[in-house]
């Protein structure tokens, strides 16, 4: 985007303030909550079914709930400031947040600021409730009609997506720049290569297209 002329103005959620030449970088106001609550746990609690019982646990606890707010407000608190710093802000991209806990402080950036917001979701589909390949999501009961666009990087949810509420709908797939990427003249020695974030949530598809097969 910043080779495009756009300046871009980025707050981490969970990472740490990172300034490079393509992009400014203010500081998470509740970095240390996020982190905490969005990461060390989850990191801690081992497998899918020990994230899905977490996920139950914050449902009932009303985590995100409270969480969310609190983080929400920490928000808006440094959104106001970037707004009246930066000037002519033209779009609010949110890329993977957690969107049920944040949904008061989207809702609230709508009414004050007339500028689109768009969600990136970049863990399509595995990230849905269909799936559930985490063992966590944030999509369940929500409402996608707070954002004006909505970008994912798979065709394939299209229609889920618009029950959701989401207009705008694009898909971005995953990309390399052939200017770095690029084949070099070695031997082969593997003729098919899967690159994936583990068999959790294919191991269906896998033993229907890949080992029954190799056992008929």
């Amino acid at each position: 985007m910043n080779d495009l002329g756009i300046d871009v103005i980025v707050i981490p959620f969970i990472g740490k303030q990172v300034e490079t030449p393509w992009w400014h970088c203010y500081h998470n106001p509740a970095l240390n909550l996020s982190k905490m609550t969005y990461s060390t746990v989850k990191e801690l609690v081992k497998g899918r079914s020990g994230r899905r019982i977490l996920n139950v646990f914050y449902m009932l606890l009303n985590v995100d709930k409270l969480v969310g707010d609190f983080i929400g407000r920490k928000w808006f608190k440094l959104i106001r400031k970037i707004f009246q710093t930066e000037k002519n802000i033209n779009v609010v991209i949110a890329f993977s947040l957690p969107i049920k806990p944040l949904e008061s402080f989207f809702r609230c950036l709508r009414s004050e600021y007339d500028v689109p917001i768009v969600y990136f979701e970049a863990d399509m589909p595995e990230v849905l409730p269909e799936y559930n390949t985490f063992g966590y999501t944030y999509y369940h009961n929500v409402d996608l009609s707070i954002f004006d666009g909505f970008i994912s990087n798979s065709e394939g949810v299209v229609e889920i997506l618009k029950e959701l509420g989401a207009v705008n709908i694009f898909t971005l797939h995953y990309a390399v720049d052939p200017n770095i990427y690029k084949p070099f003249p070695v031997r082969k020695s593997i003729d098919v290569l899967f690159l994936g974030a583990g068999i959790e949530g294919r191991r269906n598809w896998i033993e229907k297209m890949v080992f029954s097969l190799a056992r008929w």
